[in-house]
């Protein structure tokens, strides 16, 4: 974020401000994102890469396993559901033995328009822009797992409306301003002016 220009203030008007942080987005490897995400089960290539994606650089040897199977497992479950249910999903694909990121991130394959994206940046432009604090994820899977369907995703679904935004534009505005968080936290004056 730049010093020159003047931060829209979020209480003031979410859609400019989401867009502001949107507008500072850059990710090398979003083209692996967009295109794979509108065919994430096309075969195992197109699944990985939205991984690599997902995991910001090429999957260890033990991701990759987890990957593999999480592949597996979808394609299967692709086979025999038609359509997405929450509720067959998680209990299909074992979600309480599996909570964690890589499960919310397979929520987003199946139906990215319902899911959004949720990572530790988003959870900290949440807290920041509902609690006025920086607050750092869970590190327990279930809890973070409970925080993304119970409250983030009734917020994330509210501010899509509020603001006429694209999920994505709003994923890249939250990420964006997450890890502008987690570089400014200690210095007040950065902080206070997104107030």
């Amino acid at each position: 974020m730049s010093d020159k220009f003047i931060v829209p203030r979020y209480t003031e008007n979410p859609k400019m401000f989401m867009e502001y942080w949107s507008s500072f987005y850059a990710y090398e490897l979003e083209p692996y994102y967009t295109k794979n995400i509108k065919k994430p089960f096309k075969d195992f290539d197109s699944f990985h890469q939205l991984y690599v994606w997902k995991n910001g650089m090429k999957l260890s040897d033990r991701k990759l396993l987890t990957v593999k199977k999480l592949y597996k497992k979808s394609i299967n479950y692709k086979k025999y559901n038609k359509g997405f249910s929450e509720l067959v999903f998680e209990k299909k694909l074992e979600v309480s033995k599996n909570s964690g990121i890589w499960m919310m991130f397979l929520m987003h394959l199946f139906r990215p328009s319902d899911y959004p994206l949720f990572d530790q940046h988003v959870y900290r432009a949440y807290s920041f822009l509902n609690d006025s604090i920086i607050k750092e994820i869970p590190s327990a899977n279930k809890k973070k797992y409970s925080f993304f369907k119970d409250i983030y995703i009734p917020w994330f679904r509210s501010l899509k409306s509020q603001t006429g935004l694209s999920g994505k534009t709003l994923d890249e505005s939250l990420f964006t301003l997450g890890k502008y968080l987690s570089q400014a936290q200690n210095n007040p004056k950065k902080i206070k002016a997104l107030l």
